[in-house]
């Protein structure tokens, strides 16, 4: 094929040919040395209203479903979460997961993701989404003030 270069298959089956000369003066990410085996990593932001207390709990009981249910995650991992921010509009927190290598993280992620949301919808508990709100002058009169909507 090509000499001199290496050839590195993509995910999605493309190539990509690297003049040896650039490896050699360049850094990369190995997925896969020296363990398979890698954390996923999950941000999650909920509502300033949330018992975080109820939201970690519920958060780490499905992660343990995935990591023993689902192809790909760590059974013997135990899954835990940080909380990181208070955001604009919500608490934020990271998830973090085990799979068994790199291209579990795809269906781990998904299905958790899936789980998750259905599972905080059946404890009532709110993912957050940006809101803005609008100030509309109103004129009534001598006096100009504003309405919230």
């Amino acid at each position: 094929m090509w000499h001199g270069d290496t050839i590195v298959r993509e995910i999605p089956d493309n190539f990509i040919v690297i003049p040896n000369a650039k490896i050699v003066s360049s850094t990369f990410k190995n997925y896969s040395f020296p363990d398979r085996e890698m954390l996923v990593l999950v941000t999650v932001g909920v509502s300033y209203d949330s018992d975080l207390e109820t939201v970690e709990a519920v958060t780490l009981e499905v992660a343990s479903e995935i990591m023993n249910e689902v192809a790909g995650g760590v059974s013997e991992y135990q899954p835990f979460m940080r909380y990181e921010e208070f955001d604009y509009f919500s608490i934020n927190c990271t998830v973090y997961l085990r799979v068994k290598e790199y291209l579990d993280r795809l269906i781990v992620r998904h299905e958790f993701i899936k789980r998750l949301h259905k599972r905080y919808q059946r404890e009532g508990i709110k993912i957050t989404f940006p809101i803005k709100t609008v100030y509309i002058p109103e004129t009534s009169g001598k006096n100009n003030s504003f309405k919230r909507v």
